[in-house]
């Protein structure tokens, strides 16, 4: 968007200059603007040397030389874009901040790195040296820092390099950004650019994301570290299977194929992914990568509609993995399952004996709540409000941080639904006028929308215009706090416009 802005400003000049233009500059004018609007760059840079030639003075006046260079910028004929930049800059043009921003990229890209970095006075002096010469940007490797200040230097270095023929230069930078990155557990970017072009490097651009290259066991395992972290699957799987079948009895072994049944499961390729994770339990079970595919099984199996054998897997790693610090999730996920298939009457046999186990604990609470649900969803009002008025006494109910768990206000809505299908009027209008209504408060929302229809039900409506009067009651001499919440309140439950604006004004008592 930016260079799009940039690309327009000499038309934005041509605004002020165009009544002293013959009329043959219009129709200049006319074809660069449809050459550059089509992307036939070629003609609009052969239009704008022609009238650099012929008629300079209105050329320089226009800026069209900053359009010149923009449009070799493009173009890649780096050459004609720094002279005239340099051109721009010399007569201290409008623009000329523009161009020293460009001709440090040009200098960046090049890999002229003492230039990119300076500022448009220092820029200014090296000009004339870059228009003369621009492949002077590449120095003699002798001069070149070989401590760069930052992994981005690093990789501009590196290119500068591959650009200049010196790939043993270039491979030894790129194998030391990904030998020594800043922090091994997260790649960055930097180092996922070192990879590409190592593996580039190693199988030429012809093969590369088709064929890995030959390395030993732990350069495979790093590159494809590197691109998994980054999201690059195919690459990362490219390398893992390379270790997988070149090295067979390496130590390595067991955790590439858990990796590639990973990277299909990001993908979203679930079936691929069980085949890899079976995989690992068939060939290493006593390996201590073994216990995550079987869960990471499990969990696939789930995702392609095929309950049983996912609920066996979570048995057998219930089974075979008593003291893993996730076997909670096992529980959990088996719950959900047999919920999820109807299987109502097993999920809740599942969900006491997982309260029974991890009594005190988290899962307890979260498996309540699993039970509260199944009990809402069978209409068993009863059982669900002792479940739920239960739940009230747990410290811990999980929030959003865990899978399945809850919050104190939902636990409050749920509450009040119940009551009201108890037909227990009174108690639910209390309970949902408990839940606190505003911004970002989902389910103070939802208590209120329940009060209104709570306040047009036959049967309710008289509870709730008890509770309005009781809160209306008396409400101008009450201190200020308490009209603010009482007016609050009253107005969840009657928010008709003269009702309305009596109580805003009650809400406006506050003390000073």
């Amino acid at each position: 968007m930016l260079q799009a802005k940039l690309l327009q400003l000499p038309f934005i000049f041509l605004v002020f200059f165009i009544s002293a233009a013959a009329q043959n500059l219009t129709e200049t004018h006319s074809k660069i603007r449809a050459a550059v609007e089509n992307k036939d760059y070629q003609s609009a840079v052969n239009e704008l040397q022609n009238l650099g030639r012929t008629q300079q003075k209105i050329f320089t006046l226009n800026n069209y030389d900053y359009l010149l260079a923009r449009l070799a910028e493009k173009k890649g004929d780096f050459a004609v874009a720094m002279a005239n930049y340099q051109a721009v800059v010399n007569r201290n043009s409008v623009l000329s901040e523009y161009a020293l921003s460009h001709l440090a990229q040009i200098a960046r890209a090049s890999g002229n790195l003492s230039i990119s970095g300076q500022q448009p006075s220092e820029l200014r002096k090296e000009g004339s040296e870059l228009q003369k010469n621009p492949q002077s940007a590449i120095r003699n490797p002798q001069s070149i820092d070989q401590t760069p200040k930052s992994r981005e230097t690093s990789v501009l270095l590196a290119q500068a390099y591959l650009q200049n023929g010196k790939t043993n230069e270039a491979r030894d930078i790129f194998t030391k950004l990904i030998t020594n990155m800043p922090n091994f557990a997260q790649p960055d970017d930097f180092a996922l650019i070192a990879a590409k072009s190592l593996d580039e490097l190693d199988v030429g651009k012809e093969n590369f994301g088709k064929s890995a290259p030959m390395l030993v066991a732990a350069e495979h395992q790093r590159r494809a570290f590197v691109y998994q972290f980054n999201r690059d699957f195919p690459l990362a799987r490219l390398h893992f299977k390379a270790l997988v079948e070149k090295y067979p009895t390496d130590e390595f072994v067991p955790s590439a194929l858990y990796q590639i049944g990973r990277t299909f499961a990001q993908e979203g390729a679930f079936n691929e992914a069980i085949n890899w994770f079976e995989r690992v339990q068939a060939e290493f079970p006593d390996e201590p990568i073994s216990k995550d595919a079987l869960s990471q099984t499990a969990s696939a199996y789930s995702r392609v509609n095929k309950p049983k054998e996912a609920i066996s897997r979570y048995q057998k790693f219930i089974e075979k993995y008593a003291d893993a610090d996730n076997l909670d999730r096992a529980y959990l996920n088996i719950i959900d399952i047999l919920r999820d298939q109807g299987e109502n009457t097993t999920a809740m046999k599942w969900a006491a004996k997982t309260q029974e186990i991890f009594k005190g604990k988290l899962p307890e609470a979260i498996a309540l709540f699993a039970m509260a649900r199944i009990r809402i969803s069978q209409n068993d009002w009863k059982n669900a409000l002792a479940d739920l008025n239960a739940l009230e006494s747990f410290s811990d109910l999980g929030g959003t941080r865990v899978p399945g768990g809850t919050n104190k206000a939902e636990i409050a809505f749920l509450k009040g639904f119940a009551l009201e299908n108890l037909n227990r009027y009174e108690e639910a209008i209390n309970t949902f006028l408990s839940i606190a209504d505003g911004r970002n408060e989902y389910y103070g929302w939802r208590a209120t929308e329940r009060l209104k229809a709570l306040t047009n039900d036959n049967k309710a409506k008289s509870f709730a215009a008890k509770r309005l009067s009781e809160l209306t009651a008396n409400i101008e001499i009450r201190n200020a706090e308490a009209q603010r919440k009482s007016a609050q309140a009253a107005l969840r439950l009657n928010n008709m416009p003269e009702f309305r604006a009596r109580m805003l004004e009650n809400k406006g008592r506050r003390t000073i």
